[in-house]
């Protein structure tokens, strides 16, 4: 991997991450169920897949992370939004469900290297629910990860009312960056529904050692209230 940045001082929650993503065409209308109004997708409609290694961060939690993220967009511009995302330590899943209103789940994630080859796979009660196998190639010239959008999420209980909940970026400092090509493969389960999405199964991502740090913007925000269509949809299927 070729260097990128040099350490700049900053303060960073994670350190060391081992990140495995890749930005997928995805079917906008068999996917839009899961979109809150006023928000809509990108075009073309596209979801980040990504598996992450966390291997030092500032709450003492050493743990694997996989997740879809929507590119979106509102008034403010570009966004992304968490459908489905997985963790394999408990205080990650709690601070995510009830910080930040992601629909954190526990499964088994592994994400190895072997030579140029990177692999990541989640299995959720028993099924192999996410696998994306890739092999590296060149250096990434001008990387970045996810952490450069806003991240808007549904926060809140039906009975108490829900609201969009947006975070600022989160700083970033990239070490290395490799491109990784391969394929994507999603498997039903009864709780897992990633084929609905209809996923590229081909796929061109990177794979980037990095820390992650604090909103450049200060805290999250409340916005606008999430619609009754999307709760009654959505709210018990997030806590599947």
């Amino acid at each position: 991997m070729s260097q990128k940045k040099e350490n700049d001082g900053g303060v960073y929650v994670f350190s060391d991450i081992k990140l495995l993503s890749a930005d997928v065409k995805i079917n906008a209308e068999a996917s839009s169920y899961l979109l809150p109004k006023p928000l809509k997708f990108s075009e073309p409609a596209t979801a980040t897949f990504f598996f992450a290694d966390y291997a030092k961060t500032m709450f003492g939690s050493v743990y694997q992370e996989a997740a879809v993220l929507f590119h979106v967009v509102d008034k403010k511009g570009r966004a992304v939004l968490t459908p489905w995302i997985v963790v394999n330590e408990d205080t990650a899943l709690i601070s995510g469900r009830e910080d930040l209103g992601t629909p954190k789940k526990m499964a088994e994630i592994t994400l190895v290297e072997d030579g140029d080859k990177v692999t990541g796979t989640v299995i959720r009660r028993g099924i192999e629910v996410l696998r994306i196998e890739t092999t590296l190639g060149a250096s990434v010239e001008d990387p970045h990860s996810f952490a450069s959008y806003r991240h808007i999420n549904p926060i809140g209980m039906p009975a108490i009312g829900m609201k969009l909940y947006e975070i600022p970026p989160v700083s970033e400092r990239i070490h290395q960056a490799r491109k990784a090509s391969g394929t994507l493969t999603v498997n039903p389960s009864g709780r897992d529904q990633l084929n609905v999405m209809k996923p590229a199964h081909e796929i061109d991502g990177q794979y980037l050692l990095l820390d992650f740090g604090i909103p450049g913007e200060g805290v999250g925000m409340l916005s606008t209230d999430v619609d009754q269509e999307w709760i009654a949809r959505n709210f018990w299927e997030r806590r599947l």
